[in-house]
């Protein structure tokens, strides 16, 4: 006996491994799928499609994604992009720009998170380790943290 087209299954065209039946199909692909295209939700970011199964890594380490300096008390919030400015020495590393508010920085904040592992290794990245010997006004470290 034949089956159905409903019945009959095709893999999915985003090339995600599942294979689908026809009324599985379109949810699927717009929900379900590791490899459909999502738009980032930090405003100004450039990445206008990304694979979800990407997604929370970027969105992590998103350029534009607002997040606070190191105080622990009242933190200074601002994108990712503008706590790091080009060295002037070395224009293929960043220097990290503290708050004018605490001189604190944001390493300072993710090294205290375990869940923003992958900032803190971001920010260390761009700025090539510079920042882990940055020390806050209360003799505070990445470190220490």
């Amino acid at each position: 006996m034949a089956l159905s087209s409903e019945q009959e299954s095709s893999p999915c065209p985003h090339n995600c491994g599942i294979d689908l039946k026809l009324f599985e199909r379109k949810y699927h692909i717009e929900n379900e799928c590791p490899k459909r295209w999502v738009k980032c939700q930090h405003d100004g970011c450039d990445q206008e499609k990304i694979r979800a199964d990407s997604h929370q890594s970027h969105q992590q380490t998103c350029n534009h994604r607002i997040i606070p300096c190191g105080s622990l008390s009242s933190p200074c919030y601002k994108p990712l992009h503008a706590w790091l400015k080009v060295d002037d020495d070395d224009l293929s590393v960043s220097c990290l720009v503290p708050c004018q508010r605490h001189n604190n920085h944001p390493i300072v904040w993710a090294a205290t998170k375990s869940n923003e592992i992958n900032v803190a290794e971001l920010l260390l990245d761009r700025s090539r380790n510079k920042a882990i010997s940055f020390e806050t006004p209360f003799g505070d470290t990445p470190l220490i943290r």
